[in-house]
């Protein structure tokens, strides 16, 4: 696309070193501009993303989370150490449940991988996210490629 200069004699095209310089202008203005975008959608993706959804087993629902799988753990080592077979554990409305040990360990390791599930689902997106950057010899050469790009991609 050419540019030009506005003269009182008229329109003067840019020279090619002109031309040069304002590419790299517009390129580190789109860049900055798309980084600050990217910056947005990785906030909204963080805020989006209940790291702590309910996890539904057979027919309880349970807190979850990383602090609702260590806690349950935690109270499962505690029960190992005093040699117990049994522990309680609170649904999501705090209604308790008495488990052994192996049903306990079986209800964790559901939370933990739930959560890791989400975890790992919002980091793809994030590195997706990551991925976008404007070059002019890749696949958002643009600011408006690379926007649309970053707009498809879901909170």
């Amino acid at each position: 696309m050419a540019r030009f200069h506005a003269t009182s004699g008229g329109n003067v095209p840019f020279t090619a070193q002109e031309e040069l310089e304002q590419d790299a202008i517009d390129l580190a203005y789109s860049s900055t501009q798309i980084d600050r975008d990217k910056q947005s959608k990785i906030q909204a993706i963080k805020q989006n993303t209940n790291l702590s959804a309910p996890v539904t087993i057979g027919l309880v629902t349970y807190n979850g989370g990383e602090s609702s799988a260590s806690a349950i753990m935690g109270g499962i080592t505690l029960a190992n150490l005093n040699l117990e077979t049994n522990i309680s554990i609170w649904d999501i409305n705090d209604k308790p449940a008495i488990y052994s040990i192996s049903e306990a360990m079986n209800i964790v390791n559901t939370i933990a991988l739930a959560y890791r599930t989400n975890v790992l689902a919002r980091q793809d997106k994030i590195t997706l996210v990551n991925s976008i950057v404007i070059d002019p010899q890749g696949l958002y050469p643009t600011y408006a490629s690379a926007k649309s790009a970053l707009d498809l991609i879901t909170v």
